[in-house]
């Protein structure tokens, strides 16, 4: 009865192959498994990077308190030629300026009507005027004059009622800080955009020697100004943000 009995063998050491697959891991837990392993080794990459990033917000927080509080003198005595390297910032700025203002309907808002109306002047002409005669200077503050309250730059000069001195326009601390005095957040855009926004809103008042005037909100309020270049000069459709 051999044949019987190796059949039965057979049928036992089956039995026994088949229990000892049933008994390990299979290939799809074992796929799960390693899955499941780089799942959370991105998660864990990425809480990494979220925890960098708010911690370097932080430090930019901490730094700019830091500066205001403790690095700006809390009465600048006036504003001074810029440094080296505020210079480039502007230059760079201001060569954009240009660039933005060889567009009529920038140019003509910015110097308030077209060249051909003998009154006006040609504002690209006049930002190149003041590059070339210190017509942009640095002021190390917040705060251009006492009690009119913080500010991100300011137009200076015998009729603005600074004293009797050449018009010029004056970057503030803020105008070189990374949100630029916030105004990447109040209007949502990046900070060359801000700071073209910037420059372009004190020419306008250096060109027309007028003031922001008018309601909050409205056409010749600051913001009003603002949200008009925005759209005429760097082509943003933006309302304005409510206070």
């Amino acid at each position: 009865m051999k044949a019987p009995a190796a059949k039965g063998k057979a049928s036992q050491l089956t039995r026994s192959r088949l229990a000892h697959r049933a008994s390990g891991p299979t290939m799809s837990y074992l796929k799960t498994r390693i899955r499941a392993s780089r799942l959370y080794q991105a998660a864990f990459i990425l809480a990494i990077v979220e925890l960098t990033r708010r911690l370097h917000q932080a430090y930019r927080q901490a730094y700019d308190k830091h500066a205001a509080d403790q690095l700006l003198p809390q009465n600048p005595q006036g504003d001074v030629d810029l440094s080296p390297a505020q210079r480039k910032v502007v230059e760079y700025i201001n060569t954009l300026a240009k660039g933005l203002m060889n567009n009529k309907d920038c140019r003509e808002y910015i110097q308030d009507g077209p060249e051909s109306d003998f009154r006006i002047t040609n504002a690209i002409e006049r930002l190149a005027w003041l590059e070339k005669n210190r017509g942009i200077t640095y002021f190390h503050g917040m705060e251009f004059n006492n009690g009119s309250g913080l500010a991100i730059s300011a137009v200076r000069g015998t009729y603005t009622g600074f004293g009797r001195s050449s018009p010029r326009i004056v970057p503030g601390y803020y105008f070189f800080t990374e949100d630029v005095g916030r105004v990447t957040e109040y209007w949502r855009i990046d900070r060359d955009q801000a700071r073209l926004l910037v420059i372009l809103h004190e020419l306008r008042h250096d060109v027309t020697r007028s003031p922001d005037s008018g309601p909050p909100g409205g056409a010749e309020s600051g913001d009003g100004h603002s949200q008009a270049i925005l759209k005429k000069c760097l082509g943003l459709v933006t309302e304005i943000p409510k206070q």
